[in-house]
């Protein structure tokens, strides 16, 4: 067979380091034409986070109620409106008043409007007016080959003359959406024909420094991309004199609002405190109202922001020098590349999960590193070109591991045709070993191998194979050497020692074996033989596994046959048909029968005819189909009583059935119910004598307080032993089916056992409610049992409530039975003990009920007699909350 070398790990890091300058440059063409654009710029909105405001800028909105006042739009409102909101600002001596609404149509009432603005400019507060004016017809193709950066327009929008004359400020309002119709940055300069302005939001913060209009020429300077706003105020512009402004919030509605706002009614109208304006500047425009046009998308919030809020973030932006500053082109790119080859080296070693968890860890700690990088000095790294550089790699080293994966294959084959002839050896170890050292000496023909298989109880096989070149002596492994060897390889990994490797036969953390290659001492394994051989032994592990597992198996079934056949009780396997398919010989036994008489035949006609009553066959039958696991409990076959349990087998559709001699536990039983029916009637006698004559001794008016104290422990000692006799008794009488019918009025008995605990329910002030029909409900019981079953349902609901609880008694008519509930607000039944309540003797105790007395037989008397009546009983209980004990019985069997 031809030698065949692994190539797995040697290309990976060249391979990797290859791809990731590939996907580099990529990217950097990607990044360098702008491409996707859109996603670029969405997922680089991320970063916006809401920060404080300077607390400098006060929104006057003209919102729903000043439109319903003044008229549907601002152009038709009256000029004398402004002129009176002027009055009162500057009454509030605000700083600035910048209004982002065109004034560009004429009307009578300008030269009020103006003379307000002039009155305005010359009080103390010493005023900015800024006007907002609007370019017209933008010019895309029109790029300034200077230093200027500018926006051109063809025309602009006309204003009112007497009004621009009496401003001090005219700012261009206009706005542009990037490509993905967001507005995420403002304009600086405005060409219009040969006249060049200033943007609205740079001439509001002009006005605010109180920097004169006429000096914007000498004060705004470009150098490369930066525009000097002021020596303090620096924007990076691109070819347009677009600048990246901040977002400080999402936009304001009701009272989440980034910036203070209040109607231009309530102003007017004196309903706003003047301080809020004072030292301020104030923004008039539209916002806040439902018929609102000028809204637009924003990075930083899901919902449309009106262009005064937009123009009031770009202010502050301004005021606070908190700008979005791209990274330098060289820096980005030089990211994308380090990222790129970075990530490739990563991904290049580990296992495909491994990789997906670290990129995604990769990428994770990147987005907190740019969004740390971001808030601290608001510079934009794409996080687009920067998670394609951490993402594509990861694809990319899949794709390589699945091509070295592929080469690897056509190596393995030689693996996959040795372990297809071990496969072929059915389970036979001696053979398979052959095999394996056969495939061993052709990978190493000049080494000696000897396979050492793990057995039972410690033990090893041992195989042997020798060199085939023949210059190699035969030193086979001595028996002793065998402990040692194996301690030694312990793990999974390959020991190498002089002359000697091991390699351990590993497989779920149990060591299976060891192969032992010895080969010249002044040689090594070639490091592709070693692998190929870790390979091949790996490979092999499960199968040698399997093989000890079959031997197990084997001893197993053998194991079960015998404890099947030899079971002291009676066992049949049965179909769903009750038909036998296998039985042991105990069971033919009880039956008296012949094992092949058995098999084939129906275990319910066994029974019913071994038992001489249908019944039992009928209900066998029934549980069987039930698909449900049941017992059948002292059924006679013949001189002998039996238990029979039946249980599904899952996924068989068959059915289990255990026959048991309990003849000596049905006379037990027997026996305890006569000692405990003569213990309780010959008990009874004297212990009534000793509560009567108690009850006399507690009359007498002469006992010491502490002598009527040891009185009444007596008498109620007394009270309690008699309590047991009798539900040990009534116990007895109702297992032995002595019940007395007659017709009952059920609501007349419920209202009377109530009435009887009145006094208790008085004494810890609790409250019995009583929900009865209106009309009799007549049914056939016992009345004793019936009567003693509500007593106990109602007196424990009092005992395990405490005081000032409420308890709720209802009966209610159901068309095919009667039902009785008794709900309380009580201590509640702990969930562990919920199961066990029915059960004679048990209490179900916590830290609140342990002081209440009782014996536990109660409810085992109550759901005895119910069930003697055909009615059935449960109970709903939540530990703290309370307790609903409910019962019912059949009409069919009990009402008339």
């Amino acid at each position: 067979m031809q030698k065949l070398k692994s190539s797995w790990n040697a290309p990976r890091l060249r391979y990797s380091l290859f791809a990731g300058g590939i996907i580099a440059l990529i990217l950097l063409l990607i990044w360098y034409g702008n491409l996707f654009t859109p996603t670029r710029l969405r997922i680089d909105d991320v970063f916006y986070a809401p920060a404080e405001t300077s607390d400098r800028i006060v929104i006057v909105a003209i919102d729903d109620d000043s439109l319903t006042r003044y008229g549907r739009t601002p152009v038709e409102w009256s000029r004398a409106v402004y002129a009176d909101l002027i009055a009162v600002l500057g009454a509030g001596n605000a700083r600035v008043i910048a209004f982002d609404l065109l004034f560009s149509t004429t009307q009578p009432e300008d030269e009020v409007f103006a003379e307000a603005l002039a009155n305005l400019r010359q009080s103390d507060a010493r005023t900015r007016i800024v006007l907002a004016d609007a370019g017209i017809n933008f010019n895309p193709n029109v790029v300034a080959t200077d230093d200027s950066h500018v926006l051109t327009y063809s025309d602009r929008l006309p204003l009112s003359p007497i009004l621009v004359d009496n401003a001090d400020y005219l700012g261009f309002a206009n706005a542009l959406t990037d490509s993905d119709g967001v507005i995420r940055k403002q304009p600086s300069l405005i060409q219009v024909n040969d006249a060049q302005g200033v943007s609205f939001s740079i001439a509001t913060y002009l006005a605010y420094l109180r920097i004169p209009a006429s000096a914007t020429s000498q004060i705004i300077s470009a150098e490369g991309d930066t525009l000097n706003v002021t020596p303090e105020r620096q924007l990076t512009v691109d070819d347009y004199g677009m600048w990246r402004q901040y977002y400080f919030g999402s936009s304001s509605i009701g009272e989440d609002q980034t910036f203070t706002t209040v109607s231009l009614s309530d102003v007017i109208d004196g309903n706003v405190d003047l301080a809020l304006f004072d030292d301020k500047i104030v923004l008039v425009g539209l916002s806040n109202n439902v018929g609102e046009l000028d809204k637009y998308r924003v990075p930083s919030s899901a919902s449309l922001m009106s262009g005064i809020e937009i123009q009031a973030n770009a202010i502050e932006s301004l005021l606070q020098a908190r700008f979005v500053e791209p990274i330098a082109p060289f820096a980005q790119a030089s990211i994308i590349v380090l990222l790129a080859v970075g990530a490739s080296l990563i991904y290049a070693r580990p296992r495909w999960y491994f990789k997906i968890v670290l990129a995604a860890g990769l990428i994770f700690a990147w987005f907190i590193l740019t969004s740390l990088i971001y808030s601290i000095s608001t510079v934009s790294i794409s996080l687009f070109d920067t998670m394609l550089a951490l993402g594509i790699p990861l694809i990319i080293s899949v794709g390589i591991d699945i091509t070295l994966e592929t080469v690897q294959r056509q190596q393995k084959e030689f693996l996959l045709s040795s372990l297809q002839r071990i496969a072929e050896q059915h389970l036979q170890l001696p053979q398979a070993a052959q095999y394996i050292l056969e495939d061993v000496g052709n990978i190493v023909p000049k080494a000696t191998a000897t396979l050492l298989v793990s057995g039972d109880n410690g033990a090893y096989h041992y195989f042997h194979h020798h060199a085939q070149d023949g210059k190699k002596s035969d030193s086979k492994i001595r028996t002793q050497e065998v402990p040692v060897l194996i301690q030694q390889a312990t793990g999974q990994k390959i020991i190498r020692e002089t002359g000697r490797t091991l390699i351990p036969l590993a497989w779920q953390n149990k060591q299976q074996g060891l192969l032992v290659i010895e080969h010249p001492k002044q040689t090594r394994l070639d490091h592709a033989d070693e692998q190929l051989l870790s390979e091949l032994t790996r490979q092999l592990a499960p199968n040698l596994e399997n093989m000890r597992l079959y031997e197990q198996t084997q001893r197993q079934k053998s194991l079960l046959d015998a404890v099947f056949a030899e079971s002291p009780a009676g066992i049949a396997i049965v179909d769903v048909e009750g038909q036998v398919v296998q039985s042991n010989h105990y069971l033919t036994l009880l039956l008296d029968a012949k094992a092949d008489t058995i098999v084939g035949r129906s275990l319910p006609d066994l029974i019913a005819k071994k038992a001489d009553d249908d019944g039992f066959g009928r209900q066998l039958l029934d549980g069987i189909r039930s698909r449900q696991n049941f017992d059948l409990l002292e059924v006679k076959l013949g001189q002998t009583s039996a238990r029979i349990d039946v249980a599904p087998l899952q996924h068989y559709a068959l059915w289990v059935v255990v026959v048991g001699d309990v003849t000596s536990l049905v006379e037990l039983n027997k026996l305890k119910t006569q000692m405990l029916r003569i213990a309780s009637h010959d008990l009874k006698n004297p212990l009534a004598r000793i509560i009567g004559f108690a009850t006399l001794v507690e009359m007498d008016q002469n006992l010491t307080p502490e002598q009527a104290r040891y009185v009444k422990f007596i008498r109620s000692g007394g009270d309690e032993m008699l309590h047991i006799i009798d539900d040990n008794l009534n116990l007895d009488r109702l297992r032995s089916g002595k019940i007395f019918l007659e017709d009952v009025d059920f609501n007349r008995l419920v209202s009377e056992v109530c009435a009887s605990h009145q006094p208790d329910t008085i004494q810890k002030q609790q409250e019995l409610v009583l929900e009865l029909p209106s009309e009799p409900v007549h049914v056939t019981v016992d009345r004793s049992y019936i009567s003693q079953a509500v007593t106990n349902l109602v007196g424990n609901a009092i005992k395990y409530t405490p005081d000032n609880g409420k308890i709720m008694v209802r009966l209610i008519v159901e068309p095919k039975q009667t039902r009785f509930e008794v709900e309380d607000t009580g201590y509640g039944i702990p969930a562990e003990s919920q199961e066990k309540l029915f059960t004679e003797f048990y209490r179900a105790k916590s830290r609140e009920t342990a002081h209440i007395p009782g014996t536990g037989l109660g409810l085992s008397l109550v759901k005895s007699a119910i069930e003697a009546h055909g009615g059935k009983i449960d109970f709903k209980s939540v530990a703290g909350e309370g307790s609903t004990f409910y019962f019912t019985l059949p009409k069919g069997a009990t009402s008339k």
